[in-house]
């Protein structure tokens, strides 16, 4: 029947421009990334192999579990003092690249409160992590109290609440939105999960995360404060008396190409609104009195993350500030 072979021609058709252009979006998505996954790679014993494992694969996606991703070695600092333990949060500036534990945030507030630290930092989170981690029933079984919830922010956090997938990777990102009744809620999945896998998709998912953002940078970012004025409440409700802490770390032109001064941190009206909350704001910058650039100084290998002297640094700049 020629209906059939109609059917058979276009069929065929369309699964060529599919892989057409799945091979496009993937090398566009692999050229995205490359210059990162060079650096990381340099910092391990074998970087070819290293790099080659971990260029961007088909994978089916999995569901995002915050649990799986905690570094046992880092999570607890444990110290002597009588005093309220504290609990560092955010995303792998907290959890600390290639460093060993008392070299990290957590580990520096230690040696100087001689608190117990609790490090919660996820690499490639953003605020919808830390909610959902201080919202989750189990944590006043494992970190029972704390005084003081440090959250280190940097302003890609904003776009990361709209990452649907984790970058590079297989995981699907939790994203939340306000409803019409002005409540925090999970986004179902954009597209039927099996779909993640694919680079057309992803690519396309990163187009909209970054018209999110924009949106989201327009309008006051209310997602972001939304989402801090109910991490706030969910601190407190487990943590009594407890205070919220927000550290902007500036990230500056080493690690955003396209950084220019004084617009890509939190305006001086985003602040006003986060103190509405409870949040205590503190600029990193600001109370060293000077700027974390210089990559050989304060930055790790791969020229991004902090290494040990930026948190050497803070510490007891910090315990001052607070008076932990």
């Amino acid at each position: 029947m020629i209906w059939r072979k109609i059917l058979i021609i276009n069929l065929f058709l369309l699964i060529l421009v599919f892989a057409v252009t799945e091979v496009l979006n993937y090398n566009t998505y692999k050229s995205k990334y490359m210059d990162m996954l060079v650096l990381q790679a340099q910092n391990n014993d074998d970087p070819q192999k290293a790099l080659k494992e971990s260029l961007p694969k088909y994978k089916l996606p999995k569901e995002y579990d915050f649990k799986k991703y905690r570094d046992k070695d880092k999570f607890i600092i444990k110290g002597s003092s009588d005093k309220r333990p504290i609990i560092t949060i955010g995303c792998s500036y907290t959890y600390g690249i290639l460093l060993e534990p008392y070299e990290t945030l957590a580990g520096q507030l230690n040696r100087v409160t001689d608190r117990t630290v609790y490090n919660l930092g996820i690499s490639a989170t953003g605020p919808q992590t830390v909610y959902e981690q201080l919202k989750d029933p189990d944590i006043k079984k494992e970190i029972p109290d704390a005084e003081y919830i440090i959250y280190t922010f940097l302003h890609n956090h904003i776009m990361r609440q709209f990452m649907y997938i984790l970058s590079n990777s297989s995981i699907i990102n939790p994203v939340y939105e306000v409803d019409e009744n002005n409540n925090l809620v999970k986004r179902k999945p954009f597209f039927p999960k099996i779909l993640y896998m694919f680079f057309t998709v992803r690519n396309y998912l990163e187009q909209k995360m970054n018209t999110d953002e924009q949106n989201e940078l327009g309008k006051g970012l209310p997602l972001f404060l939304r989402t801090m004025k109910e991490c706030v409440k969910t601190a407190k409700e487990k943590y009594p008396d407890s205070k919220f802490v927000l550290l902007e770390f500036p990230q500056g032109p080493m690690c955003r190409p396209d950084y220019q001064e004084k617009t890509q941190e939190l305006t001086e009206e985003n602040i006003k609104n986060l103190e509405k909350i409870g949040i205590i704001y503190i600029n990193a910058e600001e109370l060293a009195g000077h700027k974390f650039r210089d990559t050989v100084k304060y930055r790790i290998a791969d020229k991004d993350h902090p290494n040990s002297a930026v948190w050497e640094e803070l510490a007891p700049l910090l315990k001052s500030r607070l008076n932990l």
